[in-house]
């Protein structure tokens, strides 16, 4: 009836300070964001920023009180992609990274200004898979998805060659292509494509489990059979 059940204040922060977003996992809520400032706290939690700007995920109950927390972060820059939760409560969680990143025993070496981990946690925080995707230029993840079937979509944009696991190198048109890749529940590489001179905004599935995307392009664009030019600066698509 649009009354007010709860009002916490979970933060210290500059407004400024942080980026922050959530999903919900059952009854539980997971938030997930970065900050730049030289601390973050969330709630009784104290987070000391590594480098420039560091990443977080953690998940509360359903009276916003902490289950478990998770801080990433370097001497460069960490910041998020979209993230999916699948049927069983596992969350799948692109970072952003533009230096080493460690996690746990496994450490991750960047290649190009922005790189992707891959990360798929269990829902009571602990690490059970991790991928990296790199690119010679720079690499986004902008948003992803889990099906019925627990497979994992990433769907962004690229600039110059990339490789998602498989036999196809892609090469970017100018400023960037937007790709999409999909992968099992362990992160092996099951398709991907790109599409020229354009960037990704949303995926998401319909009933049918077909994949329904939303981006813009400029100068000119090809879907299957289905051609596109743009009207002069970047046009809008729906594919």
């Amino acid at each position: 009836n649009g009354n007010c059940t709860m009002a916490q204040t979970k933060f210290t922060v500059p407004p400024s300070g942080a980026h922050l977003y959530m999903e919900f996992i059952g009854e539980d809520l997971l938030f997930y964001g970065n900050f730049d400032t030289p601390t973050f706290q969330f709630d009784t939690l104290t987070l000391i920023n590594k480098g420039q700007s560091d990443y977080f995920i953690t998940l509360c109950d359903s009276n916003i009180n902490v289950k478990w927390i998770k801080h990433f972060g370097s001497t460069g820059n960490e910041f998020k992609g979209e993230l999916a939760v699948d049927n069983s409560g596992n969350i799948y969680a692109p970072i952003h990274f533009s230096d080493s990143l460690k996690i746990d025993s496994l450490v991750f070496i960047s290649v190009a200004s922005t790189n992707i981990l891959l990360l798929k946690i269990f829902s009571n925080g602990t690490f059970l898979n991790a991928k990296q995707i790199s690119a010679t230029g720079p690499i986004y993840s902008i948003c992803s998805f889990t099906n019925l079937n627990n497979e994992f979509y990433i769907g962004g944009s690229f600039n110059g060659q990339t490789n998602f696991g498989g036999n196809i190198t892609y090469t970017s048109g100018l400023p960037y292509d937007f790709y999409i890749a999909k992968f099992d529940s362990t992160f092996f590489l099951i398709g991907s494509d790109n599409f020229n001179n354009a960037m990704a905004n949303d995926l998401t599935f319909d009933s049918f489990g077909g994949i329904i995307c939303v981006g813009s392009f400029m100068n000119q664009v090809s879907f299957g059979s289905n051609n596109f030019a743009s009207y002069g600066g970047w046009d809008f698509f729906v594919a």
